[in-house]
């Protein structure tokens, strides 16, 4: 069957909708657990007065997904949108990872038909389900795994962490830290009864990481791996060249509640 250019588009859309399942379910259990919202619009108010009338016609129909991913609705017959992202970070363009935007700036952006304008929080874990073939996220070959995105963030003494839900168990947490300017350390931990279930599974393409976890029983060194040295001490693996892409899969049962990779410069 042949697919005309929409359709095209619109599978493409659904995919990425799919991606972001485990992290809608991650955010969406925060939301139903603090009685929150999901959905935080950006939309800014002076006053309560201003607050009524953007709420029959708000300046801007922007809004953060969660923490970590940013959408900006495109919802005229034009190809431009305007977006000023949240301070405090820097954001990246879904569809390239290697466009970033500055915090706290206000762009306007062109964007392509067969793209959307959404973005997410550099330094954040970005749970995806990845299942078919996707330029800097995986491959299907992979589609078993969860992955969680990272797009490496700058050197700095804090630790960022986040928690991972499941449909079943206690789900799983991942966080990371910088050792040193060249060393970023890596942690994932999952809850004891999933542990002889899960691996994880790493790779490093500049300037952003995919960790995934799968619930197959094998354990296996997965290529292209190069440089790869590993230590005994605490399961931990050390990255050689943060450039070059990397793949590495370990069982974390092995590990009790932690496993740790460490990538350096």
């Amino acid at each position: 069957m042949q697919l005309i250019g929409g359709t095209i588009r619109w599978i493409r859309f659904v995919d990425v909708h799919y991606q972001l399942v485990p992290y809608l379910l991650t955010t969406g259990s925060h939301a139903m657990e603090t009685g929150t919202s999901s959905i935080t619009p950006l939309a800014m108010h002076e006053n309560f007065i201003d607050k009524i009338i953007d709420d029959f016609k708000p300046p801007t129909y922007n809004y953060l997904l969660g923490e970590n991913v940013l959408v900006a609705p495109i919802i005229s017959n034009t190809s431009t949108v305007q977006v000023t992202f949240p301070s405090g970070s820097s954001w990246i363009y879904w569809w390239n990872h290697t466009i970033l935007y500055t915090g706290g700036s206000t762009y306007t952006l062109s964007i392509p038909l067969d793209e959307f304008s959404v973005f997410f929080k550099k330094g954040s874990f970005l749970p995806l389900r990845v299942t078919e073939d996707t330029p800097g996220l995986g491959e299907a070959g992979f589609a078993g795994h969860m992955r969680w995105l990272l797009h490496l963030p700058p050197f700095s003494n804090i630790t960022s962490s986040t928690i991972i839900r499941e449909r079943n168990g206690s789900g799983i947490i991942a966080s990371c830290w910088w050792k040193n300017p060249k060393c970023l350390m890596i942690n994932v931990s999952a809850h004891s009864t999933l542990l002889s279930l899960l691996e994880v599974v790493g790779w490093v393409s500049e300037p952003h990481m995919v960790l995934g976890v799968s619930r197959s029983g094998s354990t296996a060194l997965m290529t292209p791996v190069h440089s790869l040295e590993e230590l005994s001490v605490g399961g931990t693996y050390l990255i050689r060249q943060i450039k070059t892409f990397y793949a590495i899969l370990v069982s974390l049962d092995k590990l009790g509640l932690g496993h740790s990779i460490t990538m350096c410069a």
